[in-house]
């Protein structure tokens, strides 16, 4: 029989609420994940900027008052980057313009683990008999986030990512 594990809720009162204060934040994408994230971020004080292709998605996020760039430019400058786009386009764009563009300590939050399984972090994840020509390979992925220390935290000893 499987052990039981005590699940923990954390609560509002239990999180710090200057734990962000005077970071910069990036929110990659502005679909329907994107401009809810960049609003409530902004809206609880924080700096937002959006990284985004120049798509319909654009005009959306500067109408919304954002100060927009393109992904790799945003994702220069930011201390948290949230990774809000299609799982499909992650590995390409993040193997080429955010791993490449990301500084030291920079945090990375995906909404989205099927990605980091299978497309980034899936070195050894496969289905079962699955041919290894056919296999999702990382592009970037943890290999970029530990070229640019995001293994680390900040003033710290290394951390796993898997």
């Amino acid at each position: 029989m499987a052990e039981q594990q005590t699940v923990i809720f954390y609560r509002e009162a239990d999180a710090d609420p200057d734990a962000l204060s005077g970071q910069t934040v990036t929110v990659v994408g502005y679909g329907n994940l994107g401009r809810s994230m960049a609003l409530n971020l902004r809206d609880s004080g924080l700096a937002v900027s959006v990284g985004n292709a120049d798509d319909s998605y654009r005009p959306t996020a500067l109408a919304d008052g954002f100060a927009v760039a393109g992904i790799a430019e945003a994702v220069a400058t930011a201390d948290v980057v949230f990774v809000l786009i299609p799982d499909e386009v992650i590995p390409e764009v993040f193997g080429e313009q955010i791993g490449p563009s990301l500084r030291p300590g920079t945090c990375v939050c995906f909404a989205s683990g099927y990605v980091l399984a299978l497309c980034l972090g899936g070195a050894g994840r496969h289905r079962q008999g699955q041919d290894e020509a056919a296999r999702p390979r990382p592009r970037g992925g943890v290999a970029a986030l530990r070229r640019h220390g995001a293994d680390r935290p900040a003033g710290g000893a290394p951390r796993p990512v898997r």
